[in-house]
């Protein structure tokens, strides 16, 4: 399984690139204006550490900014490679689990939805075609047109 490894190393490269490149960065003109909130999430980092971190894997935005915001924040690196690990671990493992467990449901929910479906699209049309034809004789019978009348 390559997940797990491509995870943590992926992370790794932000992480560095965060600690290195992260202050220069923050002082660019577009960030510079959101200092006070940046320095807040630094703090909260440096605070609460790799732990702030591990619910990242689980939520695609936080998986991308996280190991950026880790090396920016100067957290020690071998702290970040273990929550790192331990992440990647879960993120891998427990995604590729639930694509296994989804893809083999699949035909048995397939079947289900698929029944289910087609009835509701039959009931649809049933009661849609009598509302139409319902509406269209009322349309007729209050016609003062004599050739619209049905009769």
């Amino acid at each position: 399984m390559t997940v797990v490894p491509a995870a943590i190393a992926g992370d790794t490269v932000g992480h560095s690139v965060g600690h290195h490149f992260g202050p220069k960065i923050l002082t660019t003109r577009p960030l510079r204006r959101h200092e006070q909130r940046s320095e807040k999430a630094q703090d909260f980092i440096r605070r609460r550490g790799p732990e702030a971190g591990l619910p990242a894997p689980l939520h695609r935005l936080l998986r991308s900014m996280m190991p950026a915001l880790a090396g920016i924040s100067l957290m020690d690196y071998r702290r970040f490679l273990l929550f790192n690990a331990l992440g990647g671990l879960v993120w891998g493992v427990g995604f590729t689990l639930l694509g296994y467990f989804a893809g083999s449901a699949y035909q048995r929910v397939e079947a289900v939805v698929g029944r289910v479906v087609a009835i509701a699209v039959a009931v649809i049309v049933v009661v849609g075609g009598l509302f139409v034809w319902r509406v269209r004789r009322r349309r007729q019978a209050d016609s003062p047109d004599p050739k619209n009348r049905a009769g």
